[in-house]
């Protein structure tokens, strides 16, 4: 996309102003992209807390764990070896449907 070339210089209210500066914190766009979105249409989403980025690593770990023990489960012949392969897969979609709903909310 190109870089904007028409500058426009408005005066807000110190509340319209404070509103947009937070607006623009919380969705971790520039203040002039809010208002090009808003202007657009375009939906605005907030960007996902610090807890977010943690659990979901915190899930992935859990889920490479669940792998690494179905690998080894397969590959001694243990008839749980399915379970754990199902279980892991199983992280993996959870995992993937709330990042998504997290994401694209």
């Amino acid at each position: 996309m190109e870089k904007g070339t028409n500058k426009l210089c408005i005066y807000l209210y110190q509340d319209h102003h404070a509103k947009l500066k937070d607006l623009s914190k919380r969705t971790g766009k520039s203040m002039s992209s809010v208002i090009r979105s808003m202007i657009t249409e375009s939906a605005l989403h907030e960007m996902p807390s610090a807890d977010f980025h943690a659990m979901t690593a915190e899930l992935h770990a859990i889920g490479v764990n669940l792998n690494q023990i179905a690998r080894v489960a397969n590959a001694t012949g243990n008839p749980e070896a399915a379970m754990y392969r199902a279980d892991a897969d199983a992280l993996a979609e959870c995992l993937h449907t709330v990042r998504m709903a997290i994401l694209t909310r």
